[in-house]
Formats: C-alpha cells, structure tokens, sequence
C-alpha cells in the first residue's frame, strides 16, 4: 500500500516532469521533445519516465505522438503548458532562460556559416545528392568521422531566424535556408539558378499564361544550367520561405513543376540579386509579424473580414478556418491529421478552426456541411494519398470556388496524371521536423494568397 510519502514523490515527480517540459520547449513553437530529453532536464529514471508520460497523457497534460520508447516524441498540450507556469509561480522560481538565436542579418548569417562550414559543406552535399536534407543523427556521425568538433544540433538551434521564423526544441533533421547557403562557395552556381527560377516565377505571374507553373520541360529554364542543378535548385525553392514558389512535385526521371503564388509573386517583383531576395523575405516577414501583432482572431463571412483589435499575451492570436479533406478509414488518418493540426500551431495559430468533415457535430446532410464548409474556408488542405475519390471531388469543388488548396501526398510519383503537375506537398508516413515545417509554409503562403483576395474585394 502506497504510503503518503510515495504519494507525495510521485506527484512531485509528475510536477518536475512539467516544469521540465517548459523549460526545454518554452521558446518554441511546438511544445514537443523525446521523453529521454524530458527525463535528463527533470532528472527523471529512465525507467520511470514512460510511466509518468503515461499518466500526464491521462490527465491530458501531454499527447504521446511516436513510437519509439524513451526517444519517441511527447507533446505538452496548453493545459500542461497552463499548469507548468501555475508550480512555476507556486514555487516562486522562474527557469533559466535558453539560449536564443540570433535575428537573421547577414552579419549573423555569415558568422554562423563561417562557424559551420563543415556541417554546411556536408548538408548541402546530401541535399544536391539525395533530395532531401539529411537527418541530424546521420550528419552527426559523419562530422564525428571526420574530425570536426560541432554540435549538429546546438548549431541547427542557433541557427538564425527571420522575424516570426520557429524552431522546435528537439529538431530531427538539418534545413538550412537559402541565405545561409551564399557562405557557401560549392553553392554558388546553384544559388544563381534559383534567381533565375525566382524571375522566371514572377515573370510568369504578369504574364498571359493561364497555369502559374515553373516546368523542367520549359525552354527558357534549360539555358539556366544542366537539369541536374536545375532540380537541386528547384527543391531548394520549394522549402524557401517566403517567395514565389508554392509547391510542387518531382517525378522518378528528373521531371518537376513548381507551383506559383500569386500574393508571393508581387513581393518579388523586379528582384536583382539574391541578396535583394534575402532582404526581401526579411521585409515581408517583419511586416507580417508586425500585423499579427494587431489580431487575435479574423473571421470570414461572406467575402467580408472583421478584425478584433488587441492581442492576449501567450495566445494564439489568429484562429484560420482550415477545412481538412482526407479519407478517414486509413490506418494513418488520424496521425495526418494531427500533423496538419501541428504545422498550423507551428505558425503561432490556433489550430481550433482546422477541421474535417467527421468532426462537424451540427444536425444536417453531410454533403451539404462538405460544401458549405469548403466555400467558408479560409483555406483548404488535402490529402490525395491514393487518389481517394470523395477528396479528389471535395479539392476540385474547392478550386471551382477559388479558394486556396494545400494539397499533401505521401507519393507523389504516384499522383493520377490530371493532377501530375499540380503543385503538391510531399511527406513522410511518420512526418518528421522537416516535413512539419515544409507543410507549415505552405498553409502560410496559401492563407496569405486568401488575404491578398480578401484586400482585392474589400
């Protein structure tokens, strides 16, 4: 029988375990870490450490997210992050403040480069290789192998931020943004074909053509450089943030398309350098968060917006209407799910207005709710894994309505071929940092693309 002074320790534990929790992941947008992290801060036996997730998770303090035992990913939801600041102040002390990084300039960029240019050198040589930005544990090793005397993951938290830009506390996998990469001499030639993509975007977008696509098959891109480094440069573009590019796809033989955000386009027009793009994408990311600043929720009726003034301190202060269109019988609906509700939170949304048919509790015909729900939306994400023909219908509906699509798939080289050159978000079954951040750029370019159409009716 447990005595008072195990009940006691057990629910110290439980509050130390909180408290922790906080500390690690306060500066962030996600509250997520590895249960491992959690115990090491909390000082917390490894063998322990799951029981007390488990329990938290039953009071709903915490969401267990992955698999994996101590180093699968937890999540503290609101009201844990509610009841840690609560012991916080009960006990009358406040944890030490981590380390932030620093503003994106180029004078901090460039020191950071400078103080990694192995880790860069060695990212930006799988990303040209493999596609994709390699996972810290993998880069780790190799950096290790050869010597070199850096923290994959210190130096990713350190990495510099444009204005409103997140980080997770327990990143996964290494992305470095396109400013970072002008240190990098091997970069170079890469770096002048996604100018080239940039004004070719724009250019595009004042034009008379009526898809606003970028394709590997057009004419004036194969003078930029071989297709090889074309390719590289594409999928660098893709994950930029901002900038004309939203989306895209990239099929088995070297073919992409890259998808053209109108709102994003102006913004870049008359580019002359990537520098002048740096300083761009600074610009418009300081004056949305000054913007942001003035809201706390917006709200869509009709094709007029409405405004709250004043902020809460702490709160989300904007709540999107996002309608989520999915199929839901999959073994992994649920997990999608949550990961699209994850990216809208990673922007310092809320994520109360993300929501999916079988969510709707009002009485009436469903089909009707679908089609009601699409046209009130701010924006619209779907799923097309396996080309499920309800969502294929619900996502033309929502074309057919103009309003701005966020279209994820798993395997894109698998896409039916009337939506082959659609602009698509691709992802992992178990979506890591990297695929959150990717998705969570393009709800942002796809909400702002509705403002800029909401300002034009107005």
């Amino acid at each position: 029988m447990a005595t008072s002074d195990d009940v006691e320790a057990k629910q110290r534990e439980r509050e130390n375990y909180l408290i922790a929790f906080y500390d690690l992941t306060r500066d962030e947008g996600l509250h997520w870490s590895t249960h491992r992290a959690v115990a090491d801060k909390a000082s917390i036996a490894e063998d322990r450490i799951m029981a007390v997730s488990h329990d938290l998770s039953g009071n709903g303090l915490v969401v267990l997210r992955t698999m994996g035992g101590v180093d699968g990913y937890v999540e503290l939801t609101p009201s844990g992050v509610k009841e840690a600041e609560r012991l916080i102040i009960a006990r009358g002390s406040v944890p030490e403040e981590p380390a932030r990084a620093a503003e994106s300039t180029p004078e901090s960029d460039r020191l950071w480069a400078e103080s990694y240019l192995p880790m860069l050198k060695l990212a930006f040589e799988a990303f040209a290789k493999e596609g994709s930005w390699p996972d810290i544990d993998n880069l780790q090793r190799r950096l290790d192998q050869a010597r070199h005397e850096i923290d994959v993951t210190e130096a990713v938290r350190q990495l510099p931020r444009l204005p409103g830009e997140l980080r997770v506390a327990v990143p996964s996998n290494v992305s470095i943004p396109l400013r970072l990469l002008r240190y990098l001499p091997e970069a170079a030639g890469v770096l002048a074909i996604c100018l080239e993509l940039i004004r070719r975007a724009v250019d595009l977008y004042y034009s008379d053509v009526a898809e606003l696509r970028l394709t590997s098959d057009d004419p004036g891109i194969a003078v930029f450089g071989t297709s090889e480094m074309t390719q590289v440069a594409a999928r660098l573009l893709i994950s930029d943030f901002p900038s004309p590019i939203a989306g895209g796809g990239f099929g088995p033989e070297g073919q992409w398309n890259l998808g053209i955000s109108g709102a994003s386009a102006r913004l870049f027009r008359g580019v002359g350098s990537m520098d002048d793009y740096f300083a761009r994408q600074y610009e418009i990311r300081l004056e949305s968060q000054k913007q942001l600043t003035t809201f706390t929720e917006v709200t869509h009726v009709g094709t007029s917006w409405s405004v709250p003034e004043g902020t809460l301190a702490g709160e989300p202060i904007y709540v999107p209407s996002i309608f989520v269109v999915m199929p839901f019988e999959e073994s992994w609906s649920t997990g999608v799910y949550d990961f699209i509700r994850r990216a809208v939170r990673s922007l310092h949304y809320s994520d109360k207005g993300v929501i999916r048919s079988d969510k709707i509790t009002q009485p009436g015909k469903i089909d009707q709710q679908i089609l009601k729900a699409i046209v009130s939306a701010h924006i619209v994400v779907g799923d097309i894994t396996d080309s499920n023909p309800n969502v294929m219908w619900e996502l033309g509906y929502a074309e057919a309505a103009k309003v701005p699509s966020v279209i994820l798939n798993q395997r894109i080289d698998e896409s039916p071929f009337d939506l082959a050159n659609t602009r698509q978000v691709p992802y992992r079954l178990a979506p890591t940092d990297d695929d959150e951040e990717n998705l969570a750029k393009h709800i942002q370019s796809a909400l702002e693309e509705r403002w800029a159409v909401s300002d034009a009716e107005r």
